[in-house]
């Protein structure tokens, strides 16, 4: 069955490898429009996220940003797709860094970064495109696929540039071994964590939030600097990065530190354009206040 599956997932990728992006994004245009207006795909789950961040905001506001982000997410779901054989060229093209010496720069100081990223605009890309715009050894922690084919030609496909994918259990051996190497280590922490005992707590759009740690854990651990990635739309198809230093020395500051300034960076991002950021995951099902009535109790 895995391996039947594995064939409808090549098929698919094929498909998206030789349709032109016109073509892609008409597709994604009718896709928006099956999971807004006809599934209703976790629309309550990105209503609740939207009001809980943005209490200043009309009805009619909130359903804009709420109808810009389905097909903000059908375009990044699609072009992900196409990104599995996606030429150098065309990434060349599409996906450009403004000001990738900042990394380069701790580099050719022997020190490793850690490149934080969000879950905004086109991140997907992110796994081609960073390997065009920085020389050394790049990693980025993943969760393995269930099914092993898939999984195989995944990790395949976003190591044929020289990304290595690091199952998230084999984060700490990795870093233990590379963190000293001048190397750089992607890492996503904007999602919510499956255990909110380990989490950061932070201020996020005027709310409590809990952030995964590890951006925190690690830079502090190696003394690494810690580097946000924004990623802007330009327009369809094409993403611009800028890369935006947080802090060169994280064990000069107080813990949790770190990643409130990392979330100030995704906030910063989520106001200029708030549509681009992935509101159909459960951003605050975890709650402060939850967590302090389970510490009374």
């Amino acid at each position: 069955m895995d391996f039947f599956v594995f064939l409808l997932f090549l098929i698919v990728i094929v498909f998206f490898t030789i349709i032109p992006f016109f073509i892609l994004h008409g597709l994604s245009n009718v896709t928006s429009f099956l999971l807004y207006r006809v599934l209703g795909y976790r629309k309550k789950v990105v209503r609740n996220n939207l009001k809980t961040a943005f209490k200043n905001k009309s009805d009619k506001e909130l359903k804009k940003i709420e109808k810009d982000f389905y097909l903000n997410l059908t375009d990044i779901l699609l072009e992900s797709f196409k990104g599995y054989n996606i030429s150098t060229k065309t990434v060349a093209k599409r996906y450009k860094a403004k000001n990738s010496e900042i990394v380069e720069k701790y580099h050719q100081q022997g020190r490793s970064v850690i490149l934080a990223v969000s879950h905004y605009a086109n991140w997907e890309w992110g796994s081609v495109g960073v390997t065009m715009h920085i020389n050394n050894d790049i990693f980025t922690v993943y969760k393995p696929i269930g099914n092993k084919y898939i999984d195989m030609y995944v990790r395949n496909s976003r190591s044929k540039n020289g990304l290595v994918m690091l199952p998230i259990k084999d984060t700490h051996k990795y870093f233990k071994k590379y963190a000293r190497t001048a190397s750089s280590f992607i890492l996503i922490s904007d999602q919510s964590p499956s255990n909110p005992d380990r989490a950061v707590w932070v201020n996020f759009l005027g709310k409590k939030t809990a952030f995964l740690h590890g951006i925190e854990f690690y830079s502090r651990i190696y003394n690494m600097p810690v580097i946000y990635t924004h990623i802007k739309r330009v327009k369809r198809g094409y993403y611009e990065v800028t890369y935006d230093l947080i802090h060169d020395n994280p064990q000069a500051l107080k813990p949790g530190e770190i990643t409130q300034l990392y979330a100030n960076k995704v906030e910063e991002d989520i106001i200029n354009n708030p549509s681009d950021w992935l509101w159909s995951h459960r951003r605050w099902k975890h709650t402060w206040e939850n967590m302090e009535k389970h510490k009374d109790d």
